[in-house]
């Protein structure tokens, strides 16, 4: 006797199912993805077609000007650069040693570990322009104004000149 096997029923209607829904989300996704490079592709080439005229080495090397409406980007990239490593090199020691210490001796159970932990796992649900902004204002304000007493003690204007990449 031969047995009939029926098409869709039971756990293969299921597994169908899961297929075209798995494949459907594959599509639209792959889709979307798609239009965003493209999206991006547009602007690229609208900003270099308006703009490739002005993108000179002076461009890059010099100071802004007329209240910096003209002129060069070289302090603005001087001042990403010395925030970038400054931060760095206060982010990744801390960052290290506090992982090391949550892994290998706090005990899961201590009122500090599990501080930390919350604070890290609040810390992660944030997203990141919230930090850049507060960053921002607690840096120009507090630590590059220092930062511009001791180097530049003369030219200091009450915010940070470093951070704001003016001379």
């Amino acid at each position: 006797m031969e047995e009939i096997i029926i098409p869709f029923s039971g756990n293969d209607r299921q597994s169908l199912k899961r297929k075209l829904y798995g494949t459907l989300s594959i599509g639209i996704s792959g889709f979307a993805a798609l239009v965003i490079v493209g999206i991006v592709v547009v602007v690229i080439i609208s900003i270099v077609a308006g703009g490739y005229q002005n993108f000179t080495w002076e461009f890059l090397t010099q100071e802004p000007t007329e209240g910096m409406t003209k002129g060069g980007i070289y302090p603005a990239i001087i001042g990403t650069v010395f925030m970038t490593l400054l931060m760095s090199i206060m982010a990744v020691p801390l960052g290290t040693i506090t992982a090391i210490y949550l892994s290998e001796f706090a005990k899961p159970t201590s009122v500090f570990a599990r501080t930390i932990r919350f604070a890290v796992n609040t810390l992660a649900s944030i997203p990141s322009i919230v930090f850049g902004l507060f960053g921002l204002g607690f840096f120009v304000q507090f630590v590059g104004k220092g930062i511009d007493d001791v180097f530049t003690p003369e030219h200091s204007s009450g915010a940070s000149r470093i951070f704001y990449g003016l001379r």
